[in-house]
C-alpha cells in the first residue's frame, strides 16, 4: 500500500476535483465536514489496492478511537489515519494531540492484532500515521490560515508531505488545499 501512496493521493485528489467541478456539496461558506476527508482517502485506497483493509472510527481499548485505519496484511502495513480541518491554529495544534494518540495506538499493536480471528503477528507489521488536513486560503490572505498552509508547502519538497491546491466555482478568490503527512511509527520487529 505504501509503495502506491503517490497513485492513492492522485487518486484521492481526482475524487475532490470531480465533485468539486460539478458542484458544492457544503452548506453556505461552513466548508467541507472533515469526514469526507477520510471518506475519500479510504475510497482511494481502496479503488488502487483492493486487498486492503479499511475502516472508519475505528476503537481501540481505553476508549481511543482513530478516524481510519488501513490493514495491508500482504505487505504487512498498518496505515492509522486521522483528519483535520485545520481553519485555524488550535486545530492545527491539536493534530499534534492525534499523533501522540496514534503514537500510543502504534507501541501497542495487539489492541489491532485481538481484533483477528485468527492469530496474526501483527507486530511483524509496519505502522504508520497519515495526518490529512484541508484549508480554505483566500487570494493575498496572511493569517493564521496561510501560515498553517505556507508550514506544509515548506515541506512540499519532502517525500513524506502531500499537497494538493483545488478551486471552487463558489469561491472564486480563495483556493481549496488538501495536504497530508505520512510518518513511519514502528518499524517491523
Amino acid at each position: 500500500m505504501l509503495d502506491q501512496m503517490k497513485q492513492i493521493w492522485e487518486t484521492y485528489v481526482s475524487r475532490y476535483q470531480r465533485q468539486l467541478a460539478l458542484w458544492y456539496p457544503g452548506e453556505g461558506s461552513t466548508g467541507l465536514a472533515e469526514a469526507n476527508l477520510t471518506h475519500n482517502f479510504l475510497c482511494a485506497i481502496e479503488a488502487n489496492c483492493p486487498s486492503v483493509l479499511t475502516w472508519d472510527e475505528f476503537q481501540f481499548q481505553k476508549r481511543l478511537h482513530i478516524d481510519a485505519i488501513a490493514i495491508d496484511m500482504e505487505n504487512k502495513e498498518i496505515l492509522l489515519v486521522e483528519s483535520k480541518r485545520q481553519q485555524s491554529q488550535r486545530k492545527a495544534d491539536s493534530s499534534e494531540k492525534d499523533r501522540e494518540r496514534m503514537n500510543e495506538i502504534a507501541a501497542h499493536p495487539e489492541w489491532i492484532g485481538e481484533r483477528f480471528y485468527e492469530d496474526i503477528n501483527i507486530a511483524s507489521f509496519e505502522i504508520h500515521s497519515f495526518v490529512l488536513g484541508d484549508i480554505w486560503v483566500g487570494e493575498g490572505q496572511r493569517d493564521a490560515r496561510a501560515r498553517i498552509l505556507d508550514s506544509y508547502m515548506e515541506k512540499a519538497d519532502d517525500s513524506t508531505v502531500f499537497l494538493a491546491h483545488l478551486s471552487v466555482k463558489k469561491f472564486p478568490d480563495t483556493m481549496y488545499h488538501l495536504f497530508a503527512e505520512i510518518d513511519c511509527m514502528s518499524s517491523a520487529d
